[in-house]
């Protein structure tokens, strides 16, 4: 239940309000698509809680709240930008280009959940029980699930044909999930040692090969 009421605020604040004064754009097909792209990120992962940001303070350092306001922006003023700044006029291209990198992002991003299982939690943390998993897509990227993420919602300008939010879109999911990594990088470095050094030498963080 926690689950689908947060998901229900997110979506009303992200994806509806930002049409709220051109309600007629909600039924075209590219916010329908940005919909459909929210409620499977949402859905598919941990509910979020205050509690546990509070309780894992320490060693998250609130990079879930910045991951989420960063999200919420950049998809919002996407589609603020496509519905009062825009003739919403579309490039095929950059279109089926969007598509597919929600679809893409959505598969990455699901599979690196489903690969962690019990150990996917919402904020950086460990326990006793964790392991380190380097199979599947961690043994491709170190964080699989970020990078499936940032192809999600990178994917919404693409989609829309925006330029503007585009840029700002990468440059704020940049530094909330640069945060975001440092921050857990820390957790699990104190706990697996030099195990995770080792892995961090051989496998990229987000992009293969790159970074």
């Amino acid at each position: 239940m926690q689950k689908i009421v947060s998901t229900l605020i997110f979506v009303v604040i992200v994806n509806i309000f930002p049409l709220l004064f051109k309600p007629e754009l909600l039924v075209q097909f590219k916010p329908i698509i940005i919909l459909i792209g929210t409620l499977a990120m949402f859905l598919t992962q941990p509910a979020f809680s205050l509690e546990e940001t509070r309780n894992n303070k320490h060693t998250d350092k609130y990079s879930i709240v910045f991951i989420l306001i960063a999200s919420a922006v950049s998809v919002g003023s996407s589609l603020i930008e496509w519905a009062y700044f825009s003739d919403q006029s579309s490039n095929l291209f950059l279109t089926l280009l969007g598509i597919l990198m929600i679809i893409i992002g959505l598969i990455i991003r699901i599979t690196a959940i489903h690969t962690l299982g019990k150990f996917f939690t919402a904020t950086a943390r460990t326990t006793n029980e964790h392991l380190l998993i380097t199979s599947g897509p961690f043994s491709i990227m170190r964080h699989p699930s970020y990078a499936g993420a940032i192809l999600v919602i990178t994917g919404v300008p693409v989609l829309l044909n925006n330029l503007i939010t585009f840029f700002s879109t990468i440059l704020l999911l940049f530094f909330a999930y640069d945060f975001r990594i440092k921050s857990e990088e820390k957790v699990l470095i104190s706990t697996f040692g030099e195990k995770y050094l080792q892995y961090s030498l051989k496998v990229k963080k987000i992009v293969p090969h790159l970074w």
